[in-house]
């Protein structure tokens, strides 16, 4: 086992695409199938059938077909640690989900934790993923779907993040910082950002560095030394009063919103945070 272990291993280590780690497999993995199974039969054929030893080799070799299953799919991990480590935090707070009451619910949270992790182990934070293929979602075809999927939409938001037409594509915070920050940007500009995952997905500050500003990340978060925060926090409450329920009246009330925003205030809201830290 510890071998085809190894085998896998090796194709991490040497950064391998999935093709490659298979051709891998499958020049070493089938000898050493081959001899565990031996090792099996020959364990099973020595102890009774009823003993612990009896039931674990017939319970290997009735699922063996499964067991070797990634043999014909390159993706498939050897072991299930992935998805294991994944559920923990489900596992932990299972009383937290006793609410879902509905065996139709189950599938539907699994998905939504299948496309949370998906992105998590992609660096992809989960906002801008939803931001990028939730609008728009009922209009696409079903043959479609498997582009919305988080591994291609990664792929077409740092492709926007280095190419401002991206026409087609959905507009997301990589659209924003290529099409609107890095565009607006001189040299000498300084950009001041909080710490959102977004603002430091791969690319983020070299884009702007390009464009010739420089880029200042706050301290960790706190409202109180946080001036976007200030700024948030007018904005939304203009929002909240305007009431919009649709996207072309929820545009319009933010365009009002911004008006609103004046130099004064983010002078004031800068002089407050500052005076926080003294």
């Amino acid at each position: 086992m510890d071998e085809l272990f190894a085998i896998d291993a090796e194709a991490r280590a040497a950064k391998m695409n999935h093709a490659e780690r298979h051709a891998l497999r499958m020049e070493r993995a089938p000898a050493l199938l081959a001899e565990l199974r031996k090792q099996i039969l020959a364990a099973q054929s020595k102890v009774l059938p009823q003993s612990a030893a009896g039931k674990a080799a017939r319970y290997t070799l009735d699922l063996w077909k499964k067991l070797t299953i990634f043999l014909e799919y390159p993706e498939l991990e050897l072991s299930n640690n992935l998805a294991e480590n994944s559920m923990r935090p489900v596992a932990i707070g299972r009383k937290n989900w006793v609410h879902l009451g509905s065996k139709e619910a189950g599938p539907k949270v699994a998905a939504i934790f299948s496309i949370v992790e998906s992105c998590r182990r992609l660096d992809l934070p989960i906002r801008d993923y939803l931001t990028a293929v939730l609008p728009g979602l009922a209009d696409r075809s079903v043959k479609s779907l498997d582009q919305l999927t988080p591994p291609p939409t990664r792929q077409a938001m740092q492709s926007n993040l280095h190419s401002p037409t991206g026409a087609g594509q959905p507009c997301t915070w990589s659209d924003a910082y290529s099409q609107v920050l890095c565009a607006a940007s001189q040299p000498g500009d300084v950009v001041v950002m909080d710490n959102l995952s977004s603002h430091k997905v791969t690319g983020v500050r070299q884009a702007i560095e390009n464009a010739g500003a420089e880029v200042l990340y706050l301290p960790l978060y706190s409202p109180d030394l946080n001036p976007i925060e200030k700024a948030w926090s007018k904005l939304k409450k203009i929002l909240r009063d305007a009431k919009a329920r649709t996207n072309e009246s929820l545009k319009k009330a933010i365009a009002e919103a911004i008006k609103f925003i004046t130099s004064d205030n983010a002078k004031a809201w800068f002089k407050h945070c500052i005076g926080s830290l003294q």
